[in-house]
C-alpha cells in the first residue's frame, strides 16, 4: 500500500492529543497500514479558527510531506482536525483531488476517493457538507 500521513492537531498548547495518536494509529492500522508505514505530523497550538501561523505551516507541512515523499494516503481523525474554516477545507480537499491523495477520516467516515482514483461524489458531497458544519459550530 505505501506510506499514510496521520495528522493530529490541536489549537492550543495545553490540549492532550496523545489519545487522538493512539486512535489515529489504530484507525490507519485498520485501514491495512503498519506501525512502520505511518508517517505522523503532530501539532499543537495550530488554530484553524484563527488561521494563525503554526496552522497555515501544518497545512504547507502536509502538502510538502506528501508530494516530497510521495505519500499518497492521508488520515485524520476528524474533518475539524484538518480545519475549521470552509475554504480552507475545499482547498485542502481540492489539493488532495489533483494529486489523487486518498484520504481517511474517522469523523465523519469518509474515504475521498474511489479506487480508480476519481473523486467519489458522496464523499464530496459530504465533505461540502461537513465543511459548513464544522465552520458553523466553531462560530458558536
Amino acid at each position: 500500500m505505501g506510506k499514510i500521513l496521520a495528522v493530529i492537531r490541536s489549537s492550543s498548547e495545553r490540549q492532550e492529543t496523545e489519545s487522538q495518536k493512539l486512535e489515529m494509529i489504530q484507525f490507519c492500522n485498520e485501514k491495512g497500514f503498519s506501525n512502520e508505514d505511518i508517517e505522523i505530523i503532530e501539532v499543537a497550538g495550530a488554530s484553524a479558527r484563527k488561521l494563525n501561523k503554526k496552522y497555515i505551516q501544518m497545512l504547507e507541512d502536509i502538502k510538502s510531506t506528501l508530494l516530497n515523499n510521495n505519500i499518497k494516503y492521508a488520515a485524520f481523525w476528524h474533518l475539524n482536525r484538518l480545519g475549521r474554516n470552509e475554504s480552507k477545507l475545499i482547498e485542502m480537499k481540492d489539493f488532495f483531488k489533483q494529486n489523487q491523495i486518498q484520504v481517511y477520516i474517522k469523523y465523519p467516515s469518509i474515504q475521498l476517493l474511489n479506487d480508480d482514483g476519481s473523486l467519489n461524489e458522496g464523499a464530496n458531497i459530504s465533505w461540502s457538507v461537513f465543511s459548513v458544519m464544522v465552520e458553523k459550530d466553531t462560530e458558536e
